[in-house]
């Protein structure tokens, strides 16, 4: 199962900086605190509660803003 989140990691980790500089209105410490806390999980082997625990928090963290742009502003999200 892990191999899984590896593949599924190489797979959107470019798209990281992407919403957290385009979707979302945090500082840039911030940003690079996320960008580091999920770099942090997914370089933790085996996985401990510690490091599921910062990879859910930084994923809610990044994830919230992106929806609620979406309904504040729903017009953009149809280009």
């Amino acid at each position: 199962a892990r191999t899984l989140h590896y593949q599924f990691y190489s797979w959107y980790f470019s798209a990281l900086p992407y919403l957290l500089w385009r979707e979302t209105s945090y500082s840039i410490p911030v940003r690079i605190l996320l960008l580091g806390c999920i770099e942090y999980a997914f370089l933790t082997f085996p996985a401990t509660a510690m490091s599921s625990a910062i990879l859910q928090v930084a994923h809610w963290t990044i994830l919230i803003p992106c929806v609620l742009l979406l309904r504040v502003h729903p017009e953009q999200g149809n280009n």
